[in-house]
């Protein structure tokens, strides 16, 4: 196991799908399940709903090499609005070379989901891309995506891994609302991280990431319309192996600099006047507490706690607790089930008095071993 941790604080920067449950098999793999997330808001009558069917295929075409495919149909719904349907397919090559200290990495997003939306449908999915709620699936639809990126993990000592990568995204022309009359063209990302896995004692890891975005500018009709600021991300793990079971906390801090957009009198893009970027930042503690030879008990609590842009909006605080299991059946099929709930308050678009939020979010999760 030892030479699989140069390349795990790396592995989580070109990850394409929600944290799993399970640890990855190394062989072929098939996880599928259900998540259920509901938001209430104050003052308003109806919640936003999701359901998502999330679907991982990981199969190993060498020891090597191995191809990975997500997929996450959806339906959500608020109020009389419904949207349901594909979401895009997203299909990745890992290559291992150097005794797994180097890996290269090779995707493509198909453009299998849904675009071009009416204004009901505009609507909705303006509520799933609100950060604080974490909708499993806030975009149906984003039109061609191709990435390709590069890692090296080296081992200082037996305990200290640093490691380092780099990644480019490419995102293709689509149209998100069926009233635009040109394709829009999204800016294209690049990344760049560097890692470091340490054991501080024989029961305690941590790890530490700081990773950094810059975009291109969006298009419409070849002007380039808008350029969202750089991003740093730092993100903090720690691991302790108990008596009684694994605990462990994982901490995200995320920042963005000031954006640009085209400027109608000097036809040029300009930075905005101020930050329209909110700060977020989490937490989240958990343990794992085998039970018996094939049951572990999931217990964690996750806080939410973003701060507001340089307009004073965005804002929100929000934290719950969560419970589960983890349940392996026999060698090839586990199955997990954990249940969360959020409550808090904070900005949501402008409302006056500020409303109080409450969160439900259930996930049903199996994964095969092929």
């Amino acid at each position: 196991m030892r030479k699989w941790f140069r390349l795990i604080i790396l592995l989580q920067t070109f990850s394409m799908m929600v944290k799993p449950v399970f640890a990855a098999s190394d062989g072929g793999m098939l996880r599928t399940g259900i998540i259920t997330q509901v938001w209430a808001i104050e003052n308003i009558d109806d919640p936003i709903k999701e359901i998502t069917i999330p679907i991982e295929v990981v199969y190993p075409i060498r020891p090597n090499l191995t191809i990975q495919i997500n997929h996450s149909p959806a339906s959500s719904q608020f109020g009389g609005i419904r949207m349901a349907g594909l979401s895009d397919t997203y299909i990745r090559s890992n290559y291992a070379l150097q005794e797994n200290r180097a890996m290269l990495s090779l995707g493509i997003g198909l453009p299998t989901g849904k675009t071009e939306l009416d204004d009901k449908e505009r609507s909705i999915a303006s509520l799933l891309s609100y950060n604080a709620f974490k909708f499993h699936t806030p975009v149906f639809g984003q039109g061609l995506t191709i990435s390709a990126g590069g890692m090296y993990a080296y081992p200082i000592n037996d305990k200290l891994t640093v490691g380092a990568g780099v990644n480019y995204v490419y995102r293709g022309r689509y149209k998100y609302t069926k009233y635009l009359k040109d394709a829009y063209d999204p800016g294209d990302q690049i990344g760049a991280n560097i890692g470091f896995d340490y054991l501080m004692l024989p029961i305690l890891r941590s790890s530490f990431d700081v990773v950094m975005s810059y975009y291109t500018a969006d298009k419409l009709s070849n002007t380039k319309m808008y350029v969202s600021g750089p991003k740093l991300a730092l993100k903090l793990g720690l691991q302790y192996q108990a008596s009684f079971g694994n605990l462990w906390l994982r901490a995200y801090y995320s920042s963005k600099s000031k954006n640009q957009t085209w400027n109608d009198q000097s036809l040029v893009l300009e930075p905005q006047d101020k930050n329209y970027n909110i700060t977020l930042r989490e937490l989240e503690i958990g343990a794992k507490i085998p039970v018996f030879d094939r049951l572990t008990i999931l217990i964690s609590g996750e806080g939410r706690s973003y701060v507001e842009n340089e307009l004073n909006q965005g804002w929100v605080d929000v934290f719950g607790p969560s419970l589960g299991y983890l349940l392996q059946v026999n060698e090839r099929l586990g199955i997990s089930m954990e249940t969360k709930f959020f409550y808090g308050d904070g900005d949501f678009y402008g409302m006056n008095p500020l409303p109080h939020f409450s969160g439900f979010e259930f996930y049903l999760t199996s994964q095969y071993k092929l």
